[in-house]
């Protein structure tokens, strides 16, 4: 018999890990398994019921490297978009030695980088394919049209705008997403369980990367229109007048339906 160590990554069913257990001995010889999950209704399932330590993935650094600087801020929490954006980041220098021009600093490719995935969102942006198939697996999974739609209207406010649960319940049942208030606080709640809305003192925010792909997810479906973005190209269904959302404090637009 031995010791052993199994890492499980994105478990996205309860039944899956119950497969998963019956394959696995319990040898009592210190063996450890570690999972991870986007859905935290199964973290909390495995803490009730196996007394898990249950840890939940925060801020941290990528290395001196690449501190301080908002393409990191971007990858805050998600592991998967800081290792894309450093391979990036490698990717671009090799490149840059490799045709023999002068190589820039780190800060500058960085730059570089950040203003890629601003502009043009991470699905247009070579590197970050990994990260943009695994949200759009969550998007997808979303079990019906309307709760992706709720989600979707989140993106339309600035970077770290924090979210009220009874102000954003509120604001899709005037939009039409809702019928009643028990329905868009099911929505917000799966939304939360799903790990699409993270919880922060009293209020909830949106994952910077989540945002960035949900924003180029808005111009693809056509489903909202802010005036951010620059001139429409095709007729606006719902038109976003945002220009001057310079922090999530000075929030207060409605969108409007055309």
């Amino acid at each position: 018999m031995y010791r052993y160590l199994v890492i499980i990554d994105d478990i996205w069913h309860y039944e899956e890990w119950e497969t998963i257990k019956k394959s696995l001995p319990d040898n009592n010889l210190g063996s450890r398994i570690v999972t991870t999950s986007r859905v935290n209704a199964i973290a909390e399932k495995w803490h009730d019921d196996f007394d898990t330590l249950v840890h939940k993935i925060s801020h941290r650094n990528y290395g001196s490297r690449v501190r301080d600087h908002p393409i990191v801020e971007m990858c805050a929490g998600m592991p998967l978009a800081g290792a894309c954006m450093m391979s990036v980041l490698a990717k671009e220098q090799e490149h840059q030695e490799q045709q023999g021009q002068c190589v820039l600093s780190t800060r500058d490719v960085q730059d570089r980088i950040f203003e890629l995935v601003t502009r043009n969102g991470i699905q247009n942006t070579p590197g970050f394919e990994p990260l943009v198939e695994s949200l759009e697996l969550g998007y997808n999974d979303l079990p019906h049209h309307m709760l992706k739609t709720c989600l979707l209207y989140c993106s339309i406010y600035p970077e770290g705008h924090h979210f009220y649960r009874d102000d954003l319940v509120r604001r899709w049942i005037a939009e039409g997403f809702a019928g009643k208030e028990e329905a868009a606080e099911d929505y917000f709640d799966e939304l939360v369980s799903r790990g699409f809305l993270e919880k922060n003192d009293c209020a909830y925010i949106i994952g910077p990367m989540m945002r960035n792909y949900l924003r180029q997810k808005l111009r693809e479906d056509n489903f909202i229109t802010c005036t951010s973005d620059g001139v429409p190209s095709s007729p606006v269904g719902r038109l976003c007048i945002d220009d001057n959302w310079l922090t999530s404090d000075s929030v207060d637009q409605e969108t409007e339906s055309l």
